[in-house]
């Protein structure tokens, strides 16, 4: 404002804003306006009804449950729909799988699950799946696994650790075209009349198809309890367990890994047909207790060949093995096996650009470059960073 408009203004006017400013400065910062960010994922809890983190819903804090559905916490009256809404929201009824079939990338799935064989199955691993979805078909497409931080619980789970490493490996699939599409886990032999997967399996599951869409799904690994064949079957979490999750109902059984918990009792229901053809629906007695068995759908898997990544260098974190190197990145891109292909190829390994984002390359204005010219398979962008690649090397071995 110029010192002739300011001198304009009713000096009552102007002492009621010193009075509001001074007012301002003496409030304290929690009753001031203010931009709510959600605690796990740092981001406004405006921007996104889901936590891009966690996976639940935000501002749970502000809302209240009835039976099985959220309301406003603010809310006085509740509705005939409504309340039938929330008894359904407790039955827990079983749901077929939405994607309907899992094609996975044979080199992805076998290096995965050879490091546990090679341990006896005696260390679990959990990955995070890379590929697309088509929606025509209802069919997810694996092109690559990455395995993040974790850490094996006993012989039969593992525990998934905080990876500074998972933002940026999520940013180079996305430059590939690639997405998440779900989980890869390995586990013990199992009786599928026992338990298929565990309460901390679906959890996971049903966390990943919260943030990234209900297509994702689980691809288990695991020995055939009669035969000792390994077999991968791929599940997906219901409809019902994604919300129930996301309201922040189901977790963790805190003692029978068979089951899922519901901090409120759940109700089983199941659609018979009685001796004269009748449909009916059998309630089970309610329980915190929800067997795993309900929870998921079984997809149809088959393994194929990727043809924008291949998956054979070195995984950058495993227990007991030491992460790749220069050297190790060298040998891969020396190997006589590759010495007729361009230089193009030998970069269009989905763990061998993980490890140039992770030492040699700014994922913001290198590796879009790179993965552009991975998918069109063009060698002239990538000549540069030949060069660049070799330079690191031989310092390297110079002691640079």
């Amino acid at each position: 404002m110029s010192a002739a408009g300011a001198s304009s203004v009713d000096p009552k006017v102007l002492e009621m804003r010193k009075l509001m400013a001074e007012r301002y400065r003496q409030t304290p910062a929690s009753e001031k306006p203010h931009i709510r960010e959600c605690s796990e994922c740092k981001k406004p809890v405006y921007a996104s009804e889901v936590c891009a983190v966690t996976g639940r819903y935000h501002d749970l804090d502000k809302k209240k449950i009835i039976g099985g559905t959220l309301v406003d916490a603010d809310q006085k009256k509740v509705t005939g729909s409504d309340l039938v809404k929330a008894i359904d929201g407790v039955r827990v009824k079983w749901q077929a799988a939405r994607t309907v079939k899992v094609q996975v990338d044979a080199d992805s799935a076998a290096i995965f699950q050879t490091f546990v064989l090679q341990r006896q199955w005696k260390l679990q691993r959990f990955g995070i799946m890379y590929g697309t979805f088509d929606s025509a078909s209802n069919a997810v497409t694996v092109h690559s696994v990455y395995e993040p931080e974790q850490r094996g619980v006993g012989e039969s789970s593992f525990e998934v650790l905080p990876d500074a490493r998972e933002e940026k490996v999520d940013r180079l699939a996305a430059l590939l075209g690639l997405s998440r599409v779900g989980i890869m886990i390995t586990h013990p032999a199992r009786h599928s009349d026992e338990m298929i997967l565990s309460g901390r399996e679906i959890m996971l599951l049903a966390r990943e198809q919260s943030r990234f869409g209900d297509h994702c799904v689980c691809v288990a690994i695991a020995p055939n309890p009669e035969t000792k064949e390994i077999n991968a079957q791929a599940w997906q979490a219901s409809e019902q367990c994604v919300h129930l999750y996301r309201i922040g109902l189901l977790s963790e059984h805190p003692s029978d890994v068979r089951f899922c918990h519901s901090s409120q009792p759940l109700e089983l229901a199941q659609d018979e047909v009685d001796a004269k053809g009748k449909k009916q629906c059998i309630i089970k007695e309610p329980s915190h207790s929800v067997d795993c068995r309900w929870m998921i759908g079984y997809c149809a898997v088959e393994s194929m060949t990727s043809s924008i990544v291949s998956s054979r260098f070195m995984r950058i974190s495993r227990p007991g093995e030491a992460p790749p190197t220069l050297t190790n990145l060298q040998n891969f891109l020396k190997d006589p096996k590759r010495k007729d292909k361009k230089f193009v190829e030998k970069l269009s390994d989905f763990h061998v650009l993980v490890f140039l984002t992770e030492h040699l390359f700014d994922i913001k204005s290198d590796m879009p470059l790179i993965c552009d010219a991975v998918v069109r398979r063009d060698n002239e962008p990538v000549a540069a960073f030949e060069e660049l690649i070799n330079a690191h090397i031989d310092a390297a071995k110079a002691g640079y």
